[in-house]
């Protein structure tokens, strides 16, 4: 699985990767990039079926973990590093500490759970024409909120967190 990931900061500097939460991409992270870009090397994957990783899927918790484990290693030249995740970047690096304990140099999740609900289940086992249907459907959600007057009211650097 290939992910697309965002990156700043020096390559040899230690690394911070940042987990998005659902529905987002790694753009959200983009505050933190530009505060610790001097002294950081921070990696952003976008998620499975996620932003600019869109056509790699289905999500699971396993392959996405499995995914960014690989990112770390392909990226990082100490092959670990500092991971932050929020929402569903939260169980996939707890699923990381389970899979993966190596790339790992410290942890840091927030409103997150061991576990996916049984609904991610049912929709991994969809056919590939209902996904494609649910993938229109969401990124006509996205495309909404990108044009909503919520979306308006937020700082320029938090808009981007929708792209």
């Amino acid at each position: 699985m290939s992910l697309y990931v965002r990156e700043a900061g020096p390559w040899d500097a230690p690394a911070v990767l940042f987990l998005h939460s659902l529905g987002l991409s790694g753009a959200m992270w983009q505050p933190q990039f530009e505060r610790l870009a001097d002294d950081y090397h921070c990696l952003a994957p976008d998620l499975p079926e996620c932003g600019n990783s869109a056509a790699s899927g289905p999500f699971t918790l396993k392959d996405a973990s499995r995914g960014v484990a690989d990112v770390i290693r392909e990226r990082i030249p100490g092959r670990s590093a500092h991971v932050v995740g929020l929402s569903i970047g939260g169980a996939v690096a707890l699923q990381m500490l389970c899979d993966e304990p190596q790339v790992l140099d410290h942890l840091l999740v927030s409103g997150t759970a061991t576990r996916l609900p049984p609904f991610f289940d049912r929709l991994n086992r969809l056919d590939e024409k209902s996904v494609r249907l649910l993938n229109r459907e969401r990124q006509a959600v996205i495309a909404r909120l990108n044009n909503s007057w919520l979306r308006r009211l937020l700082p320029a650097s938090a808009r981007s967190c929708f792209a």
